[in-house]
């Protein structure tokens, strides 16, 4: 039997069954609500929940609160389950180790029969490192699912219990024009994770999770417009971004006309009128607003309207705050970060300066640009989004940024973005000496003294052996190797932007080479994947080679179970390592011959001086 709500506002999120009570000494007013609630799933019973149901298993089904359906999860590999808090509530449903193999998912069963025009729509975010791209699909046999609509990206919104409910968690899907979901014994709805990308843009980490709550699957009833969920009101800081967003039924199609900051004012998409802001969405049910200028606050409402009348929203508030800049040194970014070398604050607002260690662009793009700044205490990468009056500072140049922390593979950025109208990049002056290289040691590399003392800085490297791949010159994104004199091997790379390095002969030994320690590794633990950046050719002090004994043969041969290896000089260690271009060290002890067993696993060995 098909039940009918009346048109309150914004009925209490919890109170949907006294909103059903109530339906019947109402039915005849008139203006009649759209919607029929089929199901609800609040989580609110989950209460203290950690359930590991095994890789490949689908978890025990989660009754509706409202309505009749069941709601389950699976994952192919070895999730846990858990209930914390929900958007604006005590609890919601939670999962990690989301792999996408083939597509691990959160699934909503109903029966919809009696009912048509079907929509759902839920609240969703997810931690940094849990999975950002996810599709909703559908299907009547629980086999063959059919993907609706495009991929969609989740973003992590904080969720809190006590907390205000967060408005851009809410997504929302229109499922009248397909039929086949009509009337059905049984529907399934899936919420399927599209990729192996995290939410901070780097691979989804085994502890990365995502959360649903508050999932509601309602038919439509044809008629006047009305008003499924309200816009929210919400606060946010100057040069954020914002989304408001309102569910709607009724006969299609709807139009939708967003006003601020009263009803004789509509809003056009474009230009925000204030900076380089936009405003997306001004005649649909989600307004988005980005880079939001204090101007912007204040009242925001929707007249959604079809052939049969026209409804007007409630009013939503839209708070503006100032987010305080945390002036600060660079070595104290770097102290951000967890046990893995992962970025842990990508909100706050952090304003640093220095001088520019860089002497080129080292990323190619449109109104894109990167070098690298260092003050007294550590070096960082500067990554912004053109439109300042000076994007891209020059080597010398004294400059203060100001801006929110990023991390791409690995390496730290302060990544200002000239739209926001809290961001700064501006240069202090110019001319002024870099700072003096920092003597770098790679014989043995520690990530926590790199992460914390020499990635961004200035460093030199010194008595080096230098060999490109197949090549005698330096090529443009081109890696040369550096070899010290105990034979441990750190890669220079010379940025494809960059021009100055390019064509010049790689040197057989260098006394000292300078350049910016970076990084590139793209998988937690951020722990490996250093280089340094050699961009000009100046950098490079070529030496001669210490005089030392003549190279002399390694001899290898087999006997039994062992390899043997034999050399004549006691001048002379014997190093190993696991790869050719690995970094070889010195085995203690070993002396001509040396047994290796066959058994023991593929090794690289050679012979080195001192």
């Amino acid at each position: 039997m098909k039940t009918k709500t009346t048109c309150l506002q914004q009925p209490p999120r919890r109170a949907l069954l006294g909103s059903l009570a109530l339906a019947a000494g109402l039915f005849s007013a008139p203006h009649l609500c759209a919607q029929v609630v089929i199901a609800e799933w609040t989580f609110e019973s989950l209460t203290s929940m950690n359930y590991k149901p095994g890789a490949g298993m689908v978890t025990t089904n989660y009754p509706a609160e409202v309505g009749q359906g069941v709601a389950l999860g699976w994952h192919s590999g070895d999730s846990t389950y858990t209930s914390p808090a929900g958007n604006g509530s005590a609890h919601s449903l939670s999962a990690n180790t989301w792999t996408n193999d083939p597509g691990d998912y959160f699934q909503f069963e109903v029966s919809t029969v009696g009912h048509e025009n079907i929509s759902i729509a839920f609240d969703q975010t997810g931690s940094n490192t849990g999975p950002r791209d996810y599709y909703l699909a559908y299907s009547t046999d629980g086999v063959n699912f059919i993907q609706f609509g495009d991929v969609y990206q989740v973003s992590n919104d904080s969720w809190s219990a006590g907390g205000a409910r967060k408005p851009v968690s809410f997504h929302s899907f229109d499922l009248s024009s397909v039929t086949v979901i009509n009337n059905a014994p049984t529907v399934y709805f899936r919420v399927v994770c599209a990729s192996t990308t995290a939410i901070n843009g780097n691979l989804v980490a085994g502890g990365g999770t995502d959360r649903m709550d508050n999932v509601l699957i309602t038919s439509i009833v044809l008629g006047a417009p009305d008003i499924l969920a309200q816009p929210a009101s919400t606060n946010i800081y100057l040069g954020d971004s914002v989304k408001l967003s309102v569910a709607a039924g009724g006969t299609p199609p709807l139009s939708f006309q967003w006003y601020h900051p009263d009803l004789n004012t509509p809003l056009v998409d474009g230009g925000s009128g204030y900076g380089l802001g936009t405003i997306a969405g001004a005649n649909s049910a989600a307004l988005t607003l980005s880079y939001v200028d204090a101007a912007q606050a204040g009242d925001y409402r929707v007249v959604i309207a079809n052939s049969l009348g026209t409804i007007t929203s409630q009013v939503a508030v839209l708070t503006v705050d100032q987010r305080p800049t945390n002036v600060v040194d660079i070595a104290s970014l770097h102290a951000l970060q967890d046990a893995n070398f992962a970025l842990t604050d990508r909100t706050n607002l952090y304003q640093v300066e220095g001088v520019v260690t860089t002497s080129a662009n080292l990323v190619s793009g449109a109104s894109v640009s990167s070098f690298y700044l260092q003050d007294a205490t550590g070096g960082i990468n500067i990554f912004h989004r053109g439109g300042f009056p000076v994007d891209l500072p020059t080597e010398g140049d004294a400059v203060r940024v100001r801006g929110t922390l990023d991390q791409f593979n690995g390496s730290l950025e302060l990544v200002p973005v000239a739209a926001n109208p809290v961001h700064e990049l501006t240069v202090l002056s110019s001319g002024n000496p870099l700072p003096e290289p920092v003597p770098f040691d790679f014989t043995t590399l520690d990530p926590a003294l790199i992460e914390s003392t020499y990635e961004g800085r200035f460093v030199i490297i010194s008595n080096v052996f230098l060999g490109g791949v197949n090549t005698d010159i330096i090529l443009s994104g081109g890696t040369v190797y550096a070899t010290n004199l105990t034979g441990q091997v750190f890669p220079l790379y010379n940025p494809a932007p960059a021009i100055d390095p390019q064509g010049y002969p790689i040197p057989e030994f260098a006394a000292s080479v300078r350049g910016v320690l970076a990084q590139v590794d793209n998988s937690s633990p951020y722990d490996s994947g250093y280089d340094l950046f050699l961009l000009k050719y100046s950098d490079i002090e070529i030496g001669t080679p210490p005089v030392g004994p003549v190279a002399e043969p390694l001899l290898i041969s087999v006997s039994g179970s062992d390899v043997v290896l034999t050399w004549t000089s006691p001048l002379f260690n014997l190093q190993a390592a696991p790869t050719a271009t690995g970094t070889f060290t010195n085995i203690p002890g070993a002396t001509s011959p040396y047994h290796h067993p066959l058994s023991g696993g593929q090794r690289y060995f050679r012979l080195a001086y001192p």
